[in-house]
Order: structure tokens, then sequence, then C-alpha cells
């Protein structure tokens, strides 16, 4: 959802997925302490703007 609809914010990623923004916000940190995305600072309300730049993502069991 991330790397095909480019949200604006969180905010705005919580609002395509129709779910609770609280959640999303908890979802897409650990995503990024897991290093999958980034979440550029923006300067507006301390808006965050999750980008996932990678074509793929290979997990290894």
């Amino acid at each position: 959802m991330i790397k095909n609809n480019k949200p604006k914010s969180i905010s705005e990623l919580a609002t395509m997925l129709k779910k609770d923004p609280g959640n999303v916000a908890k979802q897409v940190n650990k995503l990024k302490e897991d290093g999958l995305i980034d979440l550029i600072e923006g300067k507006i309300h301390n808006m965050k703007t999750p980008v996932f730049n990678y074509d793929k993502i290979e997990i290894a069991i």
C-alpha cells in the first residue's frame, strides 16, 4: 500500500487501509524499527510520511 499509493502521512495511510490511525501508527513504527520502511519528518504538525524504497523484500527462514 505504501509503495503503490505513496500516502503523505500515516493518517492518510490509515484512511486508505480503513484502519484505526493509532494501530496503523504502531505498525508503521515497528516496520521502521525493523528497517523495512523509512519515515520522513514533515515540517507541518509533526507529520511523518512513510516511504518504501524497495522493489521487493525476501525473507528466508
